[in-house]
């Protein structure tokens, strides 16, 4: 699909993207994938929308990353993503937020967090009104701001450049 970002392309807000599986930890080609949420396939935990790694290769791969703060979101679509930037990853189909609670939960692997998709969000009026005066609010634009369960960050490792070792 010539939507998706390619390999070593620069991540852009706006942009729609795949998880992968590093290939190093699996053979097989497994994808961050979501399906919108209904009666027969929701999170264990939660019981929001379900978000699991599978062979998928359709757009239930698709996710996008948008500017944390909304009263900027806007102008910041198709800039490029800094690394270690807080954003709000967006599945692409259902248009909810990628989430993970602050509740840990054990399992047979240690303690772990659910992820879903699920948009956490607080409706601020004022918020509204204001991008509704500017013109900047339109049906694609989030009215809502997202809360810390939704903000996540692309994080890289710095290549010490005088022993070729990681920091």
């Amino acid at each position: 699909d010539d939507n998706k970002t390619k390999v070593g392309d620069l991540l852009r807000f706006g942009m729609p993207f795949t998880i992968q599986v590093n290939p190093q930890l699996s053979s097989k080609d497994l994808r961050l994938t979501s399906f919108p949420l209904n009666p027969m396939q929701y999170s264990k935990i939660s019981r929001q929308q379900i978000v699991l790694m599978s062979k998928d290769n359709s757009k239930d791969t698709l996710f996008m990353a948008v500017f944390k703060h909304i009263s900027k979101r806007y102008e910041m679509e198709g800039e490029p993503i800094p690394v270690h930037t807080e954003v709000v990853i967006h599945h692409k189909r259902s248009g909810k937020s990628l989430y993970s609670e602050s509740h840990p939960y054990p399992n047979d692997f240690g303690v772990e967090y659910e992820v879903s998709c699920f948009t956490q969000a607080s409706a601020k009026r004022k918020q509204i009104l204001k991008h509704e005066k500017a013109g900047t609010l339109t049906s694609q634009s989030s009215s809502k701001v997202e809360q810390k369960g939704n903000y996540w960050a692309f994080l890289a490792l710095k290549q010490d450049k005088r022993e070729g070792s990681k920091s």
